[in-house]
């Protein structure tokens, strides 16, 4: 069986306190096409010495001052070689048997550039808070509501190809990067839904999402004002209804978002 080779990049700083639980998470998918690659931003805990430990299962990994997490993955994805790709985060981690779910889908849907599944979050000690469920792709409802809520980014992975065409992150962007590489990509690709869990999502003090969500007028909020400005001028009702007034179509494309996970029983399951 031909297996398309998977190259997993994990940007970090100091998370010493869960990125062993990340690293095992991608070695022990035991995928037999696996590419790993892990930029450390130049930590001084003791995340480098858990890197060293499993040096014989990172194909490439470096430990120096970056410009930050788009950057970070943009060093990684320079060294990729994969004929998939992926980031995850040093304090999120893959569910079990995710590559081959991925690799799978990704040679039966071959007009597919990027896929994506469902999430569970956890808290600091890996405690399950709650699974979350997602509806398959939908451009419009993306465009209005956001590229970040309906894909969830550690249980996401698109084609080398995607990279090719569109380019590498946004290094400006440090807070939703995701959300406008999705948005960038879905102008020439197709993006699809995997309606299994595929990854983990860690909440706890001092993750990035976690501080800027709990805060107003944030670099957050701020950015996301500016991605969801572009993402509804791609639009053609944009030149009818100013921005301003954009809620007016966006507030029943988030209801039809809950109605259609409330039709799959997507809040029925715990």
């Amino acid at each position: 069986m031909y297996y398309p080779k998977i190259s997993v990049i994990t940007p970090s700083y100091n998370q010493g306190l869960y990125i062993e639980e990340t690293i095992r998470s991608v070695i022990n998918q035991n995928y037999p096409n696996l590419e790993y690659i892990i930029i450390d931003g130049g930590s001084t805990d003791n995340s480098v010495d858990i890197i060293k430990k499993y040096m014989d299962k990172i194909n490439y990994w470096c430990s120096e001052p970056d410009k930050g997490q788009s950057n970070a993955i943009n060093k990684g994805l320079m060294k990729a070689k994969g004929d998939i790709l992926a980031y995850i985060n040093s304090d999120d981690v893959y569910s079990d048997g995710t590559f081959f779910k991925v690799a799978k889908f990704f040679q039966e849907n071959p007009d597919v550039g990027i896929v994506y599944g469902d999430i569970q979050l956890i808290d600091q000690f890996s405690k399950i808070l709650k699974n979350r469920y997602e509806i398959e792709f939908d451009l419009l409802m993306a465009h209005l509501i956001g590229f970040g809520i309906i894909i969830p980014q550690p249980a996401t992975f698109w084609r080398r190809e995607v990279t090719e065409k569109i380019g590498f992150f946004d290094e400006s962007n440090h807070f939703t990067m995701d959300q406008d590489y999705w948005y960038r990509a879905s102008k020439y690709f197709k993006i699809k839904h995997i309606p299994e869990i595929l990854a983990q999502f860690r909440i706890h003090q001092k993750s990035k999402t976690n501080v800027n969500f709990s805060q107003k007028d944030t670099l957050y909020s701020q950015q996301h004002f500016k991605d969801m400005l572009k993402f509804y001028s791609d639009l053609p009702i944009s030149r009818i209804i100013p921005f301003k007034y954009s809620y007016l179509i966006r507030y029943p494309y988030r209801l039809k978002r809950i109605v259609k996970k409330f039709i799959q029983g997507k809040y029925l399951v715990k």
